[in-house]
């Protein structure tokens, strides 16, 4: 289908902030095809969301709690494509 242009996604709660832009549409099988270009806000409370939801490996833990927090730090907000593609989700 004729795509879909996002141009200013916003979702802010509790210390989140995610910001978006890109084109997504329909491919001929149904599902959503596309790429979002996220930047992501209060990358350390979205860690520690996915982390209390049994989300993020064991092993992956301790590095994305250091990186989170010196992102946390600074201010910094990480860059982050979110892609749909053949029905599966790419973050």
């Amino acid at each position: 289908g004729a795509p879909l242009t996002i141009r200013n996604l916003t979702f802010v709660s509790g210390g989140v902030d995610v910001r978006g832009v890109g084109d997504l549409a329909l491919g001929s099988d149904g599902t959503l095809q596309g790429q979002l270009n996220l930047t992501l806000g209060g990358f350390d409370k979205i860690v520690a969301a996915l982390s209390a939801a049994g989300a993020i490996p064991a092993e992956a833990k301790s590095t994305l709690f250091i990186t989170s927090t010196m992102l946390a730090a600074t201010g910094a907000k990480v860059p982050m494509p979110l892609t749909f593609k053949d029905g599966k989700t790419f973050l």
